[in-house]
């Protein structure tokens, strides 16, 4: 027996399935057409988008220029892995899409001042992906040679050339440099190491720095001057609010990424002006300020 089905039998059916409509009566965000026109253009990585429009929705959203917005309730907004938003938020902060003051951080509307042009492309993925094709294309063009009499000749007169011709035909090679991480030990040494954290196993951390630059690189596209200087703010926030922090070896900063760690929190203002009571035998009460 030959079953007959309709098409719609194997269509989803749309009951149950909430419907949504945005509204601007809802709520919208207040935003300058330059600004939001340079994040469009912008040359960001997927996750660093999603988290600079989320912090544009914490900030404009509400009618702020910056405001302290914790790392999870980005990641709530972008649907990231918290690690992963605050990788996003301080290469943001390095390369300048995003200001930080204090604990508030906010979108940078002084776009002239943003470093991001190119900033997460490998320039060795591009030298390999040009020259695999150019590889391709002269192999299948290049016709096969043949040892023809016209060859041999021509093969022959370019064998008679002088040494001195040879020489000049040599192309010169370019000087090694001394130092090929002079760089990155520089940005280490201006801003990471005098960033005020105890002065303990330099030779490990500059190893340690090198290490976690590459890393960081690969992912964000910056310089070393621009990962020393994001570690050198963090460090300069946690530094007399986090407890033991004084006591932390630069090595173990960037080895466990610490970093990446949760902000501290701002202490809070404590008065220290005391009153004195006094009772006096009566049952009056005098206060001395």
């Amino acid at each position: 027996m030959t079953v007959v089905r309709k098409l719609s039998d194997y269509r989803p059916s749309s009951e149950g399935m909430e419907r949504r409509v945005a509204q601007l009566e809802d709520g919208y965000t207040r935003l300058a057409n330059a600004l939001y026109d340079e994040l469009i253009g912008a040359d960001l990585t997927k996750n660093q988008s999603k988290v600079a429009h989320a912090i544009c929705r914490k900030t404009y959203g509400f009618g702020k220029k910056m405001d302290r917005i914790a790392d999870s309730q980005l990641a709530e907004l972008t649907r990231l892995p918290r690690q992963k938003v605050n990788k996003a938020k301080n290469e943001l902060i390095a390369m300048r899409v995003i200001l930080r003051d204090g604990n508030k951080i906010g979108p940078n509307k002084e776009v002239s001042q943003w470093q991001i042009e190119g900033c997460h492309y490998s320039g060795d993925n591009v030298t390999a992906l040009v020259t695999n094709k150019v590889t391709k294309t002269v192999t299948g063009v290049s016709p096969k040679q043949s040892h023809t009499k016209e060859t041999i000749t021509k093969e022959k007169k370019e064998s008679n050339k002088t040494l001195s011709e040879q020489v000049q035909t040599i192309p010169e090679k370019a000087p090694k440099p001394a130092n090929k991480n002079q760089e990155t030990d520089e940005a280490f040494e201006s801003f990471f190491w005098r960033a005020g954290m105890v002065k303990l196993g330099k030779q490990k951390a500059v190893a340690a720095f090198r290490s976690q630059f590459q890393a960081w690189r690969k992912e964000s596209g910056g310089t070393p001057q621009q990962f020393a200087q994001m570690l050198a703010e963090d460090i300069t926030i946690r530094l007399g609010k986090q407890y033991g922090f004084d006591k932390l070896h630069p090595t173990s900063y960037l080895n466990g990424k610490r970093w990446q760690d949760e902000k501290p929190e701002a202490a809070p203002v404590t008065s220290n002006v005391k009153s004195a009571i006094t009772v006096s035998k009566s049952g009056y009460v005098f206060i001395d300020r």
